[in-house]
């Protein structure tokens, strides 16, 4: 029962009171040490400066003796000798005969004359390639033979006009031709059986076409696809590593539509004038090459008007024509020495006598190879055509290399038609 005579004041402390005030110096204790602890950390921060303290560290030792340091020339590996100078500052010197030439023409020579405008170059058709290239992935200087024979790069101011799309060849006022012009200057040619080559389809493939511009032989013409990629870029190599250059003209095949060779293709049932237009647009792709080779074709050059009017046309800019079709059904043969004329001269032209690629294998190329010298040492003289795929390049310059040692000569195209040319 509770008194009510003791006073509040007095009343007996709670156990609560009793245990707090016992834990109350451990707490203060414990503050004391904890602040301690925190100003020994700043001290130590502000004092030793060191944020990487505590993290595993090496020391390595530095010798600095410069006597041992041999400095050498500096060599870069694996590019090939710079580009050689404009060509209006370069003159061809043909290199000293030691007996008579036996071609029937005359040494054309090369001139170099920078014009005032470049060909331009139509966009509206652009061939894609499966592979992902890049267009420099080098350099210039590495994609050029160190002893190439430097040929124009720059059409000549005389010999071009200004078509719908672009710069087109011409004949000069005085006769001269782009053939002439633009061909490789006219050497020594040995008797014996001789070999005339063609690569097609150039530019279609940017890896495929730099390998074709570094390793074939500069005495093999290179025809460029009119949809191929970097056409001005690839011209300009392959002049200055020596290639005579043919532009591929997209002619109607037999089996039109259904074997397309593109937009811009001569048809047979076209007017002259439709014809004309996409002839203009294909020839304005690029400049400096020799002559036209088709592209298909086999129904284009089976029609004597189609192909008289082309090759008429050819003959008034002073172009070569060479035939690559192995049909019979072919006219060309028939038709070029009608569009001559004491006037003009011969057409120039070639009837190609192997295609090499037919089967596309490689023991099929090499069997054809062997075909074709057979023909240059019955005939004296053998044509070759392939298209360029990814192991021409391979097995062309092996072969070419073994064919001095066999008694033939590869020879450059305008000298095979030089040579095949007849007298008016």
């Amino acid at each position: 029962m509770t008194s009510f005579s003791v006073p509040i004041a007095e009343a007996k402390q709670a156990p609560e009171q009793s245990q707090t005030a016992a834990a109350l110096p451990a707490i203060i204790c414990l503050s004391t040490i904890s602040l301690v602890l925190i100003l020994i950390v700043l001290v130590w921060i502000a004092v030793i400066n060191d944020p990487g303290g505590g993290r595993p560290q090496i020391s390595v030792e530095i010798q600095t003796d410069s006597s041992r340091l041999v400095l050498g020339p500096v060599g870069v590996a694996n590019v090939r000798p710079s580009m050689t100078p404009d060509p209006e500052a370069f003159s061809v010197d043909p290199q000293p005969q030691s007996t008579p030439a036996t071609s029937k023409r005359a040494a054309a020579t090369t001139e170099f004359s920078e014009p005032t405008d470049t060909p331009a170059i139509s966009q509206e058709f652009a061939f894609t390639s499966a592979e992902t290239e890049t267009d420099n992935a080098r350099q210039p200087s590495e994609l050029t033979h160190s002893d190439a024979q430097r040929l124009s790069v720059f059409p000549l101011d005389n010999m071009v006009t200004r078509g719908e799309y672009g710069l087109i060849p011409k004949r000069a006022s005085n006769g001269r031709t782009p053939f002439a012009a633009y061909s490789r200057p006219q050497q020594f040619i040995p008797d014996g059986p001789k070999i005339a080559l063609v690569v097609g389809g150039v530019g279609l493939s940017q890896t495929a076409t730099e390998k074709a511009v570094v390793e074939l032989p500069p005495t093999v013409a290179l025809a460029f696809a009119s949809y191929g990629e970097s056409l001005e870029k690839w011209k300009k190599l392959s002049r200055e590593n020596g290639f005579e250059l043919l532009m591929e003209v997209p002619m109607e095949p037999f089996n039109y539509p259904q074997n397309d060779p593109g937009p811009h293709t001569l048809l047979v049932d076209a007017t002259a004038a439709e014809n004309r237009t996409r002839l203009e647009w294909i020839l304005s792709r690029t400049s400096n090459y020799i002559g036209v080779i088709p592209s298909m074709g086999s129904r284009f050059t089976s029609n004597e008007g189609a192909l008289t009017r082309l090759a008429s046309d050819l003959n008034l800019m002073g172009l070569a024509f060479i035939d690559p079709s192995n049909s019979v059904r072919s006219v060309a043969s028939q038709i070029i020495p009608r569009v001559s004329s004491d006037q003009l001269g011969h057409l120039p032209f070639l009837k190609v006598d192997v295609v090499l690629d037919g089967n596309s294998t490689r023991a099929s190329m090499e069997q054809n190879l062997i075909r074709l010298e057979e023909l240059s040492n019955s005939k004296g003289m053998a044509v070759g055509y392939t298209q360029l795929r990814p192991a021409t390049v391979e097995i062309l310059s092996e072969w070419s290399q073994m064919l001095e040692q066999r008694g033939v000569t590869l020879i450059p195209l305008s000298s095979a038609v030089n040579l095949s040319l007849p007298e008016l």
